[in-house]
């Protein structure tokens, strides 16, 4: 099966187009709200939509204040009623704060910009707007800010091998702003901050408020499994130092970690080689990068601004604005190389034509506006929105739950090939102690297991089939890397007929450990976090009842093997 796996990458592209085209629109008569929409987009391309969502939102005022009269009157009880209207007035407080009842209109469009030699669309231009009454001062639009911006400064910085880059304005003192028209939401807000975070809220807001960059580029070969190569840069205010105090605690939690008074590191390279986060302050902008040299790359790397691709997609793009969103052709390889590794290459995803990207959106007075060049347009989005992606996800949701399915179905086999194995393992210790006066082997660990490869047990009785583990190639050369069990020592005919004499490896199988008892008795156990050799003795101590001797004996035992092969 081989999918085209070009529109997912276009979905940070989309989420740039879409979600900055529905940030703000302005109201008046029907016909007149379509005319202002339409006049800012392409009329005569590939796609087409204009939205007036008036109706709607006087439709969700007026049924939801009918609801909350209804339950106001209701004969709920108290404690179901009151914390709903609770709720509801804080909502209509936030509803209108936010601005939403201030949307008017919004619309997009798509349009063929450039073919190819076939004739063939190779460019698109996509189109949004979003319109708003006059004068809106809700906190959802000004969250973004109110201005735009020359942006040349940050297409100069991004490098050749970029896969998604995004800089745009945030303004969260606009919420304080907000609140503060409010009676009492903004005090109560503000305490618990200087509370649990002792900083008063507005300063904490403020402070965080202006320009935010996110940088994702990679290298030639970068592999989504070690993540070698990958490489990516967050920037941000942070004029009191509260995200680099607060990162800094939580980083102090974890090992590899280098602490320094503006910046600190966390070493992943252990796992992940050549893979270091790092976070500093540098004149209250807080700098968060991840990879190896992240900060040298971008420096000495070629500027993706020269190359002819992003030259293409910037062509008669604003020079101006209050942010932009690029997504480059690098992703669709990385993304495909990554889908395919998460279905063991079942199923091979192919880059195909390569998405590739570039929006910037725009203050205007009656709202915002975005304009994009892209390699698809909004049939291929929207189609990628509601289709594509659904079906993908029910397509990985049922391959995850067919391998899980198989894993059970292996696992029950390996178990059951495991009590066939402790047969011979079984008939191995009777013999022993037939000939050595009712005595199971004495020594501790594999030592008893070794006397019983002398005696003529095969090694590879000794491996269970759900293990990694491999047999000895001669009882000579039998180590703890060849024995997947785990032997208590001790015991004789006599003792108790139900303590255990061997178990599986806590880990050999999911949910169930396989004994044998003193009395030859092979058994599964169905322990669900069978973590430990304590656990296991805890759990029969539960079936079979020990007299406190037994147990204590039986747990020390335990409590040896774990300390000995580090099961704390």
């Amino acid at each position: 099966m081989n999918f085209n796996l070009s529109v997912l990458a276009a979905m940070l592209l989309t989420l740039a187009v879409t979600l900055s085209g529905c940030r703000s629109g302005t109201t008046s008569e029907d016909g007149r709200t379509f005319e202002r929409v339409a006049s800012r987009l392409d009329a005569d391309g590939s796609y087409f939509m204009v939205a007036n969502p008036r109706y709607l939102l006087e439709r969700l005022e007026r049924d939801g204040s009918r609801l909350v009269a209804m339950m106001a009157q209701s004969d709920l009880p108290r404690e179901i009623r009151d914390p709903f209207l609770l709720f509801s007035s804080a909502f209509e407080i936030g509803w209108h704060l936010s601005g939403v009842d201030e949307l008017t209109g919004y619309g997009r469009s798509s349009s063929v910009y450039r073919r190819d030699e076939n004739g063939r669309p190779r460019l698109f231009t996509n189109r949004s707007t979003v319109l708003l009454k006059p004068g809106a001062e809700g906190a959802l639009w000004a969250l973004w800010g109110r201005k735009n911006r020359p942006l040349s400064g940050e297409f100069d910085a991004l490098p050749v091998g970029t896969a998604f880059a995004a800089d745009f304005e945030f303004h969260p003192e606009a919420i304080w702003e907000a609140l503060c028209k409010t009676d009492r939401s903004a005090g109560e807000l503000d305490r618990i901050s200087r509370k649990l975070l002792n900083i008063p809220l507005e300063k904490l807001l403020r402070s965080i408020s202006g320009e935010i960059g996110v940088l994702l580029f990679l290298d030639d070969g970068a592999d989504p499994e070690t993540l070698q190569g990958v490489h990516a840069l967050v920037v941000l205010n942070d004029r009191e130092r509260f995200l680099f105090r607060q990162l800094g605690r939580l980083a102090q939690l974890l090992p590899g970690t280098k602490m320094e008074e503006n910046a600190f590191s966390i070493d992943l390279t252990e796992d992940y080689p050549g893979l270091i986060i790092r976070v500093s302050l540098e004149d209250s902008m807080l700098f968060a990068t991840f990879g190896a040299d992240t900060m040298e790359k971008l420096g000495g790397a070629a500027r993706l601004a020269e190359t002819p691709e992003f030259r293409e997609l910037a062509e008669g793009l604003p020079a101006e604005g209050s942010g932009f969103f690029y997504v480059g052709s690098p992703l669709s390889e990385f993304l495909a190389s990554l889908l395919s590794r998460q279905f063991d290459d079942r199923i091979v995803f192919d880059a195909g034509r390569p998405v590739a990207g570039l929006a910037v959106t725009r203050c205007e007075p009656d709202g915002w506006s975005t304009i994009a060049r892209a390699t698809v347009d909004y049939n291929q989005i929207e189609f990628l929105q509601e289709l594509a992606l659904p079906f993908f996800a029910v397509v990985s949701s049922l391959s995850d739950q067919f391998a899980a399915r198989q894993n059970t179905i292996l696992e029950g086999r390996y178990r059951e090939e495991c009590r066939s194995r402790l047969v011979a393992v079984r008939d191995a210790l009777m013999k022993y102690a037939d000939s050595h006066k009712g005595a199971f082997p004495a020594q501790a660990g594999i030592g008893g297991l070794k006397e019983l490869l002398e005696n003529g047990l095969r090694p590879a009785a000794l491996i269970c089939p759900g293990s990694e583990d491999e047999a000895a190639a001669a009882p000579g050369e039998f180590t703890f890397d060849n024995c997947s069990y785990l032997y208590f020592e001790g015991y004789t005919r006599r003792s108790n007929p139900k303590l255990p004499l061997l178990i599986d490896w806590p880990f050999n199988h999911t949910g169930a450990v396989n004994v044998i008892l003193v009395d030859g008795t092979i058994e599964t156990l169905k322990i669900a976090d069978a973590e430990n050799c304590r656990k296991v003795a805890s759990f029969l101590q539960t079936r079979y009842q020990y007299s406190e001797k037994e147990f204590r004996e039986l747990f020390r035992k335990a409590s040896r093997l774990d300390q000995q092969f580090e099961l704390e």
